[in-house]
């Protein structure tokens, strides 16, 4: 692959980090304040194919973050959370998300010709390429914890 450098561009409410491969695809890094790093690419040939990216555990982060909620994350796991149940309902307001509305908002920053190129095909839609559902179990006591490993 051919990759160009990144072009950093920062706005008030988002950091992105564009990297171009003319064989394939444009491919964007982005952070957006609500939901935290997400990663975006669009196809270079038409039908401009975009595949947008992004992690319920990151968005949740930034959702605890806003709402002064402490706790403690490793990599991509929650080890503490000061108000588990509010955690939830945050969790819970991402299956609201109007998603179509949401994705929509990328589509400038990764096409800006989008509107003009499509201007007599107005109807669009997303799909969902891949969805990942995650359980999380949380231990009020190490030491339960401890004598479940063992078995």
């Amino acid at each position: 692959m051919r990759w160009s450098r990144a072009l950093p561009s920062i706005t008030s409410r988002a950091a992105s980090f564009a990297v171009y491969d003319p064989a394939t695809c444009s491919t964007t890094t982005k952070f957006i304040l609500k939901l935290g790093w997400l990663h975006a690419r669009i196809q270079t040939w038409f039908p401009f194919h975009i595949q947008i990216a992004l992690n319920g555990r990151e968005w949740l982060s930034r959702s605890l973050q806003e709402e002064k909620i402490a706790y403690v994350q490793h990599a991509n796991c929650f080890l503490w959370i000061e108000d588990f149940r509010r955690a939830q309902e945050l969790m819970d307001e991402q299956l609201k998300t109007n998603w179509a509305e949401l994705l929509q908002s990328f589509v400038k920053d990764l096409n800006p010709l989008h509107e003009e190129i499509f201007e007599k095909y107005p109807a669009e839609y997303w799909t969902c390429y891949q969805s990942e559902w995650a359980t999380d179990i949380a231990f009020r006591e190490a030491a339960f914890l401890k004598r479940m490993v063992r078995c």
